[in-house]
């Protein structure tokens, strides 16, 4: 009997087979990196690794984020990964590579008694590079079961909106990755069937994750997890995956912590009252000099006084006054302490004066102040009206 099947057509049907049921692994996402900052300065960098389905292998997953400014946060991440024969499979071999950065905005919420922020939220951008090489058993007629290397470039852009919730045990975050995906180069390296052409073909993913991370304030053992799902040209995104599921990762986190509580409950301070005795006949009342309420003794000669709206702000202005200098003239308080170096000397009556200029648009003037000497912290609360004044004194213990 005559036999009907031709090499060619053993080459097509097997290059169907390893392209439609166990496609090479070129493309596999890795962590979202949620920085999640609170203020300028908060730095947070993450090592760990990757799960993976049978092959085995070893992965590393290095992420890293800064905050420059108020609201603008810098993030870096890296995936190496590979992997080795494993009995359970028919994969022999692969890696695969990724670096990328973004930037984004981030802002802080529901601050503390403490002034820590544990709501945050951020919407980051960014642009990463990635390669990967996957060995796939060959369907071969013969049975020989020679092996196809595959290869392929990729770069990838994405968007990523998060929200979470910071404390010092225990830090929950949820984020969403939306990602599109161009690969440029793929080719089949050796191996029997068709070299695969180099022609660009890309798709689009969806990412939600979930990241929970536990231990006390700057180091923390986290685990995310997170599904993929492709929203645009899914034939493409299967063809160069065989992953069922999304990886889980797992490692340590390192982050700031910029929780300051004070060194004792702030102080409130009250305006003695004047005494209203009644004057001599025909005599006008003496003006009553008013003492300091409160006296600050100091060992250095530099104060730092820092000033700051102790509600909502809402217009107030104040001057501020040390031994007849002017630091401060008219200045709006709001929820960022304005700060100011002076000179406290031995012997002299070093006394602050902070003058109500305007009430702004709520009665009366609530303030916060914060004098620091070295790293010894000093809080208290002021409350006064319009053309008032308070003091505070500060004695250099000689």
């Amino acid at each position: 009997m005559k036999n009907h099947f031709s090499f060619p057509f053993l080459l097509a049907i097997a290059s169907v087979l390893v392209w439609s049921s166990c496609s090479p692994t070129l493309y596999i996402p890795n962590m979202l990196n949620t920085p999640l900052a609170g203020e300028k300065g908060d730095f947070k960098g993450t090592f760990g690794t990757m799960s993976k389905d049978v092959r085995g292998g070893s992965s590393y997953e290095l992420q890293g984020s800064y905050a420059p400014g108020n609201n603008v946060v810098v993030m870096g991440s890296a995936l190496f990964m590979d992997w080795g024969n494993s009995p359970f499979s028919t994969i022999t071999g692969g890696n695969h590579r990724i670096l990328e950065g973004g930037a984004g905005y981030y802002t802080a919420f529901g601050r503390n008694e403490q002034g820590f922020a544990m709501g945050r939220a951020e919407v980051l951008g960014g642009f990463g590079l990635g390669s990967g090489a996957d060995s796939d058993l060959f369907f071969d007629p013969f049975g020989n079961n020679p092996n196809a290397l595959f290869r392929g470039r990729y770069s990838r852009i994405f968007l990523q909106p998060a929200v979470g919730l910071r404390t010092s045990i225990v830090d929950v975050s949820g984020a969403m990755r939306i990602s599109s995906v161009n690969f440029s180069d793929i080719q089949q390296v050796n191996g029997l069937g068709s070299t695969l052409p180099k022609t660009p073909f890309g798709f689009a993913t969806v990412e939600p994750a979930l990241t929970v991370s536990v231990g006390y304030k700057y180091v923390k053992f986290y685990m995310q997890v997170r599904a993929v799902s492709a929203i645009v040209n899914g034939e493409n995104y299967r063809q160069v995956t065989n992953q069922g599921v999304a990886p889980t990762s797992i490692g340590l986190v390192g982050s700031t912590w910029r929780e300051k509580p004070p060194l004792h409950a702030p102080i409130v301070l009250e305006k003695p009252a004047v005494p209203k005795a009644d004057p001599p006949a025909g005599e006008e009342t003496p003006p009553v000099e008013l003492s300091p309420a409160v006296v600050i003794p100091l060992k250095n000669n530099v104060v730092t006084v820092c000033l700051r709206d102790a509600g909502s702000p809402d217009g107030d202005l104040v001057s501020a006054t040390l031994n007849g200098v002017v630091y401060l003239h008219e200045a709006e308080l709001t929820r960022k302490p304005v700060c100011f170096d002076a000179p406290a000397l031995p012997g002299a009556e070093n006394v602050l004066r902070l003058l109500g200029v305007s009430e702004g648009r709520v009665k009366p003037i609530t303030m916060e102040v914060t004098v620091r000497e070295g790293r010894k912290e000093r809080m208290f609360y002021l409350r006064f009206g319009e053309g008032e004044t308070e003091e505070i004194r500060f004695e250099v213990q000689e």
